[in-house]
């Protein structure tokens, strides 16, 4: 969304001379042209406009991603105003059966159209999944949100034996319960690959069908035009195969 360009010169005076009665345009002074260019809308803005949203980030491209996910804590507060005097409990708060509850009850909200969202992150450096760790440690169990974390450039993504054992140790640690190395999450397990968006699109398309599912993409042009070919490709398939799921693909490059 781009707004008009607007020009303005503007008029400055000194206090004296803006108080004084006489004062002549003599006294007046111009300041520069300034221009003013916008607004632009982020993709990310309609994200709650679908039942079912695919949100994906790469690197510092999925900060975007995270204020879609803070929105989702304060919109779904366990507690309305009209039921409790305190509002500071939240999601983060909850039990599993809490989350369910509130889950169901803000279904029959209108305003409120989200039902699934799917967050894909990609990093090639494992410090850059503790940028929102923290935050994301308070969501990831929330049964309306599905993290996937891919980690695309480490050793341990190598074909190696040595790689392999290390990787089969780090899983294997949070099947017993322990939090992700990479990540830090409990539910959360790295996948040390490049995310296969035609696969990804092919799993989810049976869980909503019929549907149109925004997918919404910040990060590298290169890569915002890999999933929008895989958008259009599983498109064609579900046409073909009577599912009929959709997807409605939206990039912010950097």
């Amino acid at each position: 969304m781009t707004g008009p360009v607007i020009s303005t010169k503007c008029l400055l005076k000194t206090p004296h001379d803006a108080l004084s009665p006489g004062a002549k345009d003599s006294n007046i002074s111009y300041l520069p042209i300034a221009r003013i260019d916008g607004p632009y809308g982020a993709p990310t803005q309609e994200v709650f406009q679908y039942k079912t949203s695919v949100v994906v980030g790469a690197g510092i491209g999925a900060t975007p991603s995270i204020s879609v996910l803070r929105h989702i804590l304060w919109k779904l507060k366990l507690n309305d105003p009209a039921n409790t005097p305190s509002l500071q409990k939240t999601i983060a708060d909850a039990t599993a059966e809490e989350l369910v509850e509130a889950l169901a009850r803000k279904r029959s909200d209108p305003l409120f159209t989200l039902k699934k969202l799917y967050f894909i992150w990609s990093n090639r450096d494992a410090e850059a999944f503790q940028w929102f760790a923290a935050f994301l440690g308070k969501i990831e169990s929330h049964p309306a949100v599905d993290i996937r974390a891919f980690l695309t450039s480490s050793s341990l993504a190598k074909d190696d034996l040595n790689a392999f054992l290390l990787r089969i140790g780090m899983e294997s640690q949070v099947e017993q319960g322990g939090a992700d190395v990479v990540t830090s999450l409990k539910n959360v397990m790295t996948q040390y690959r490049r995310p296969d968006f035609q696969e990804f699109f092919r799993e989810i398309t049976p869980k909503h069908p019929g549907e149109k599912i925004g997918v919404f993409f910040c990060g590298p042009a290169v890569l915002g035009e890999n999933i929008r070919a895989a958008c259009q490709e599983i498109q064609a398939e579900n046409v073909e195969n009577g599912t009929n799921t959709r997807f409605s693909f939206q990039m912010e490059v950097f």
